[in-house]
């Protein structure tokens, strides 16, 4: 951790060194000094980090250089926020006219104390500089670190191409769904074993087993993770049985409906992750799963016999889980390393890499991360690896701790402290990777590039650790498939608060119970707080006034006042990061101006929080607010928004009154949603013209009779080449006088060729826009409620499209070959038409009367030497009353089953194809 602090202060000081700003007061000469300290410490910090493990003494000078280079940081960045507020944003040129007196009296005293400050950091480095002396370091060259290229394929080994566990797997189903247990009554069994040995990934192929999912009539999967809370494992089991979030607070509320939902079901219910020793927290819940038939199960996972035993399990009900053999370690290890190397190379090296596995000890993610390190190394490297000293560390042997710190150190030094902070959050929680990238920058652990922002550089970063397993169980946005969120293995947690001790702490408030400041670390730079009812906690936050980073997590019945906001703000000035969402907030205080080094302030999901002062437009800094509380919360922004100009990511709602301001911050990258002219806003689609940085998705709402034509062409959609997300909400009433209207305004909406989803609702024009056929890589379109379109385009001709979703077309009464692009005018008779669809979904095509081009059983020349679908794998009909028939080269793939067909109230489909395809699993008609 010191390796990598060090490494980005010493960048930060170099940047300062090449302004004109070191110029003033003499400080280039004592930036010059710091610079030439840390790199003489820099070069001895490799050898530092590997000793403090062994040498306590090494160790406590590593904290001591921690302490005085995160110093160093916030005077530096206390420094940029006075340029900053300057009255020129041009660092260079607001020193310079420093005799001019451009700077207020309050700036001045200002400069002249960090001067002072940077003395006094330098006489603090001089003497860490002095002892490091005293331990023989061996000094390194340092390199410039690059973050190394590799094969996205090593980051998660896929439940498929899991080794071994076939045995162990088939017991387990054979205790859940064997005959004999029809008519035992609810049985807990639990898989027991050692943190890393393959639990959860074994619980995961029982639970995605066809014949387990056959056998039940509700199968539920439920993270439990320490503590146990059983209002959150109770709602969580409430929600899978529902398929919606329940609206209930207390838990006796929630297990009635989880008794009265499970009554008269078979139900499996996954329990991942147990902990809990204390049989009355799992009383309760146990009493509201007695209602399921006979036959009923739950599956536990846990390290410990006396946690299954507490949940119910009887001795023969406890599954021991055993290490990996040998080969089947070794059939692990070599898919990941040798995916793609020859045979030849496999030879050189299988001997040492066999010496390596076994270092394992049969442990699966102890190979996991082995294997994703040892990939494309070379025999000497893969050498040092098996004779690195971190088999011999005493401190580092708790489970598979040694395997963590090989990866741990071969990661550049700026990655390390990305992986390192993932420790403030709780273990199995849901990690947002875009929150994740946010608060990286924020915490100034990216640096962009002349080729890459830190938002990519940021992905990459996330892709690495997912390539090392130190990142997994990703979440995927279902319309372009990117990773969404991912968790951390418990086991890679317990490593990430090893390696970040003092530095990161979480502490969990149970009622109201005090908690002494004393007991906190006082260099602690990253905390998370749980706040429960009347736990004072953040009365003592004044203590902690060199926090860089605080999460605050209330329950449900906790509200954060504004007056200890304002506590908040006045001592945590240092803070860079401050996430309070979903804190029952109703008002942040004027005092939030205190926070001038604040780049991430999450205020989501505080739904009776309306509006912001207008003193957070002073934080100059600031590059991610987040105010998203759907429908019906946070509702107007202050009218000052435009200052502030490092702005780079706003998450809002679609009812967020969007200022004017909002058009003049040129580095916004990020704007979820707007509604145009909401509560009298004054930002309109002319205002996007500038927002030329804005990428992944954008939602426009509003575009109404009311827009003028001349602001949609204004807002130049096809140059913003990064936005790959789009859509197109034309509200209000439906009148004839729109069709045209409409037309003119989408078709002044042209979205960059790099489009990838499109999604257009509402629309009242009879023609779709030109534009739509020129996006070549648009994956995924939607087209909802255009009432008064009566043709489709040719998007068969679309190369990239896979997901194609019609609703509510009533002005369509027929789709013929020119919605395939084939026919009698198309040149090339061995085009193919939708070459990548995969899925296509009609519903509410109540105008569609009736095939009259190519039905079941006809022929047509223009067809007939064609290619059409052939990647479909999914085709749903729901409501087309008037549909009669599908064509001849659908029909014909669902009898080869080749294709999923869902029919769901279309009378004359179903009664045409019931008895044609009633022995066909892929079909269901209903």
């Amino acid at each position: 951790m010191a390796e990598s602090l060090v490494f980005e202060v010493l960048q930060k000081v170099g940047s300062f060194l090449y302004e004109e700003v070191s110029q003033f007061m003499g400080v280039r000469g004592q930036l010059e000094k710091l610079q030439s300290n840390l790199q003489a410490i820099q070069a001895v910090l490799s050898d530092a980090e590997n000793r403090q493990w062994k040498e306590a003494v090494i160790k406590l000078w590593l904290d001591k250089l921690k302490d005085v280079s995160y110093d160093i940081d916030d005077v530096l960045d206390e420094w940029s926020t006075a340029i900053l507020k300057g009255d020129n944003p041009s660092s260079s040129q607001v020193f310079s006219l420093l005799p001019s007196f451009c700077f207020s009296c309050y700036q001045i005293p200002v400069r002249y104390d960090i001067a002072d400050k940077i003395t006094e950091l330098n006489v603090r480095l001089d003497v860490i500089a002095c002892e490091k002396e005293r331990y023989s370091f061996n000094q390194l060259v340092v390199k410039n670190e690059q973050l190394v290229e590799q094969r996205i394929t090593t980051s998660v080994v896929n439940i498929s191409e899991v080794k071994g566990r076939g045995e162990e797997k088939q017991k387990i189903i054979d205790m859940l769904v064997g005959e004999s247990c029809e008519t035992q009554p609810l049985r807990v069994i639990s898989l027991v074993g050692m943190g890393g040995i393959g639990k959860t990934t074994l619980a995961k192929l029982v639970y995605n087993d066809d014949d387990v999912k056959n056998h039940f009539d509700a199968i539920i999967w439920v993270c439990v993770s320490n503590p146990f809370d059983e209002i959150r494992v109770a709602k969580a089991i409430l929600e899978s049985l529902m398929q919606v979030t329940p609206n209930l607070v207390e838990l006796q509320s929630i297990l009635e409906q989880i008794q009265r939902l499970m009554s008269g079901k078979r139900f499996l219910l996954v329990l991942d992750d147990v902990w809990t020793e204390d049989r009355s927290k799992w009383e309760q819940l146990e009493c509201s799963l007695l209602s399921g038939l006979p036959g009923s199960r739950i599956l536990a996972t846990t390290r410990k016999e006396n946690v299954a035993k507490t949940i119910g399990c009887t001795e023969s009900d406890i599954f021991p889980i055993g290490h990996l053999s040998d080969e089947e370690c070794w059939l692990l290890f070599s898919q990941i390393v040798f995916a793609r190397c020859t045979s030849k190379i496999n030879e050189q090296l299988e001997g040492i890499c066999r010496e390596i596995v076994a270092k394992c000890k049969g442990l699966p993610l102890a190979i996991r991360m082995l294997g994703s390190l040892c990939s494309g190394k070379s025999r000497a490297e893969l050498q040092s690896i098996l004779e690195s000293e971190v088999w011999e560390l005493e401190e580092a042997k708790v489970d598979i701790f040694p395997h963590l710190l090989l990866s741990y150190y071969d990661l550049p030094s700026a990655l390390k402290r990305c992986f390192s902070y993932c420790s403030i959050f709780p273990k199995d929680y849901s990690i947002s990777k875009h929150k994740l990238i946010e608060s990286w920058m924020a915490l100034g652990f990216l640096r962009a590039t002349s080729r890459e922002d830190m938002e990519k550089v940021g992905e990459k970063y996330f892709q690495k650790l997912a390539m090392c397993s130190l990142l997994q169980d990703y979440e995927v946005d279902r319309d372009d498939g990117s990773i969404t969120s991912c968790h951390m293995h418990d086991i890679v947690h317990d490593f990430a608060l090893f390696i970040t001790k003092n530095e990161c702490f979480s502490l969990e408030a149970i009622g109201s119970e005090e908690t002494r400041i004393e007991s906190f670390p006082k260099e602690a730079r990253y905390a998370r707080l749980m706040v429960a009812d009347g736990a004072p906690l953040l009365d003592f936050l004044s203590g902690l006034k060199r926090l860089h980073s605080l999460k605050v997590q209330c329950s449900s019945s906790t509200t954060i006042s504004g007056a200890q906001l304002t506590h908040l703000f006045e001592n945590l000035s240092l803070l860079r990061s401050l996430d309070l969402s979903n804190c029952n907030i109703t008002e942040i205080p004027s005092a939030i101006r205190k926070l001038v080094h604040l780049k991430q302030l999450d205020l989501s999901l505080n739904y009776n929080l309306r509006e912001l002062p207008e003193t957070v437009c002073e934080l100059v800094n600031l590059q991610t607010l987040n105010v998203s509380c759907g429908s019906d919360g946070f509702g107007k922004l202050p009218q000052g928004i435009g200052k502030l100009i490092q702005l780079r990511h706003l998450h809002n709602s679609p009812t967020v009154v969007l200022p004017k301001g909002v058009g003049s911050l040129i580095r916004l990258r990020t704007l979820d949603d707007f509604c145009l002219g909401y509560g009298g806003a004054d930002f309109s689609l002319a205002d996007l013209e500038k927002l030329n940085h804005l990428k992944g998705k954008l939602s426009i709402t509003g575009l109404n009779g009311k827009l003028d034509v001349v602001s949609a062409k204004q807002a130049k959609l096809k140059t913003k080449t990064q936005i790959i997300s789009v859509a197109l909400n034309f509200q209000g009433e439906e009148a004839e006088s729109r069709k045209y209207h409409d037309k003119d305004i989408i078709e002044e909406l042209e979205s960059s060729p790099n489009l990838e989803c499109l999604s257009i609702y509402s629309y009242q024009g009879s023609v779709f826009p030109s534009w739509i056929m020129s996006l070549a890589n648009l994956k995924k379109l939607d087209l909802y409620s255009c009432y008064n379109c009566q043709h489709l385009p040719s998007l068969g001709k679309l190369p990239s499209l896979e997901s194609l979703d019609f609703f509510r077309l009533l002005g369509v009464n027929k789709i013929g070959l020119e919605f395939l692009g084939i026919g009698p005018h198309t040149d090339n008779e061995t085009d193919v038409a939708f070459p990548k669809l995969t899925r296509l979904s009609f519903s509410r095509m109540a105008g569609w009367r009736e095939r009259d081009d190519v039905v079941d059983g006809d022929t047509d020349e223009d067809i007939s030497s064609r290619i059409v679908m052939p990647s479909l794998q999914s085709l749903s009909f729901l409501k087309c009353y008037n549909l009669r028939a599908l064509p001849s080269y659908i029909s014909q793939r669902v009898r080869q089953r080749k294709l999923n067909l869902t029919i769901k109230r279309c009378s004359f489909l179903r009664s045409r194809y019931q008895q044609d395809f009633s022995d066909l699993p892929n079909v269901n008609l209903w």
